[in-house]
């Protein structure tokens, strides 16, 4: 991943204000060739593995490259608002004038971005399906989440989602 050089020393700051509620945020400006198991690995080798439970990055089916853009819906606001500010305006390699810009999404929480996935996402391959994370810490699949769906409310299927 091309930020992962410039990470090494990244640490969690702690927030002063817990004002915020936002939990939801959009990548843009990202390399083309970055998936959503590039994210996921970021997030995991700075220190949020486990703080977050959605995160997609929509790719193109025929380039295969990703849609310059990605969502992530961190577990708490705190997670968020840190991630935003370690991260917004960082450069994707060094010597490059393009940095990724990190803001709040319209759509927050993982319901509404559940009601988002469109059908085509279950035909897609893996690395392009988005990475769900379950109550108990399990990667909950594309193909369940369809399938739950279609037999509960989407705040019911939100409910199978890490909260805590």
């Amino acid at each position: 991943f091309p930020y992962t050089t410039l990470f090494r020393s990244l640490k969690l700051v702690p927030l002063n204000s817990m004002s915020e509620t936002r939990t939801t945020l959009t990548l843009t400006r990202l390399p083309s060739a970055v998936h959503g198991s590039d994210l996921v690995n970021l997030l995991n080798h700075c220190g949020y593995e486990g703080r977050y439970n959605f995160v997609k990055v929509p790719i193109n089916d025929v380039t295969q490259k990703n849609l310059s853009l990605g969502v992530i819906n961190f577990i708490h606001a705190e997670d968020a608002a840190s991630f935003k500010d370690a991260f917004h305006g960082m450069l994707h390699q060094e010597g490059r004038t393009k940095a990724m810009a990190v803001n709040w999404s319209k759509i927050q929480g993982v319901a509404p971005n559940l009601t988002e996935l469109p059908v085509t996402v279950l035909t897609a391959p893996r690395n392009n399906q988005p990475h769900m994370i379950g109550k108990n810490g399990e990667n909950l699949s594309v193909s369940f989440i369809f399938r739950a769906r279609t037999q509960m409310s989407v705040f019911e299927v939100a409910a199978l989602f890490k909260t805590q």
